[in-house]
């Protein structure tokens, strides 16, 4: 059965067409709108293809995709993140070019995590030389905490000290030096279940108490010398070390080189003279990177 319209509701009709069509053109189907407002202001299809573009042959699109998702801001760090898992070599040293444009601490700590978890040797280079000009302070920030943190696996620890001399900044030094003296604890007791490495006590001489006693033999009224031998052992100065401790001198160690291990004093004096030149250092980066 066939409908028939007249000229005037036909019109309205369209006319009423015309203005959903252009509405939608205009704002956008609600769940794109939806997807766009989590996402910074595209949707959610349209973040995935620019991530997409990370990888491809021209540099143009990829500085296009680039300035688009960075745009976007923190909304796009989630989607970021979970593309490194299929991400190929390009796309993920672009990944860290683009979160290194995203201002804030989510992003850097979205960058941390996806450099200390890079297995390719020249992936880490890379990412290494992209953070140390554009994000330099993620070292202190970051890395940091990473390496000394004793919860996190020794690889993890070793490649955020990898970075942190990488990225050549001073104050990390300065940093882990302090956390080296001020978590040092000296005593001669402890009490169980804290969380600390004690080293050995050591027997290292006795103190002579010794002295003699005068004793007085009523019945012959003489008097005779008795020894009375009397030693107390020393034993050297227990100290303690927290794990924090261990994890802080042994990021001491990749990153400068030196082995003073926890002697606080050594490290300060090496410090002291050689500050000045401390910064990148291609030789032992290319030595030293993380396996």
């Amino acid at each position: 059965m066939k409908i028939k319209l007249g000229h005037a509701k036909l019109f309205r009709v369209k006319f009423a067409a015309g203005l959903v069509a252009a509405f939608l053109f205009a704002f956008g189907f609600p769940a794109d709108c939806e997807a766009a407002e989590r996402t910074g202001g595209f949707g959610g299809n349209n973040l995935a293809n620019q991530i997409e573009l990370l990888s491809s042959p021209s540099e143009e699109s990829v500085t296009g995709a680039i300035r688009r998702i960075s745009e976007a801001g923190e909304n796009a760090i989630p989607s970021i993140v979970a593309a490194v898992r299929t991400a190929d070599f390009k796309a993920r040293m672009n990944i860290v070019r683009t979160l290194a444009k995203i201002k804030g601490d989510k992003a850097l700590r979205a960058t941390a995590d996806i450099m200390c978890n890079e297995t390719n040797p020249n992936a880490i280079v890379t990412m290494g030389e992209i953070i140390r000009r554009q994000r330099p302070e993620i070292a202190r920030r970051c890395f940091v905490p990473i390496a000394t943190d004793p919860s996190n696996n020794p690889q993890r620890r070793a490649a955020a000290a990898f970075y942190i001399r990488l990225v050549g900044d001073k104050k990390c030094v300065d940093a882990l030096l302090e956390i080296l003296e001020f978590n040092m604890v000296k005593g001669k007791t402890t009490n169980a279940g804290l969380d600390l490495n004690v080293s050995r006590t050591e027997h290292v001489g006795d103190t002579d108490y010794s002295s003699s006693i005068q004793i007085r033999n009523n019945a012959t009224g003489k008097s005779i010398t008795v020894p009375n031998r009397i030693t107390m052992p020393v034993i050297s100065t227990v100290q303690l070390k927290t794990k924090l401790v261990v994890t802080a001198m042994t990021t001491l160690e990749i990153v400068t080189g030196q082995g003073f291990g926890y002697d606080i004093t050594r490290w300060k004096e090496w410090w002291k003279k050689n500050n000045g030149s401390f910064g990148v250092d291609g030789n032992f980066i290319s030595e030293r990177i993380p396996q």
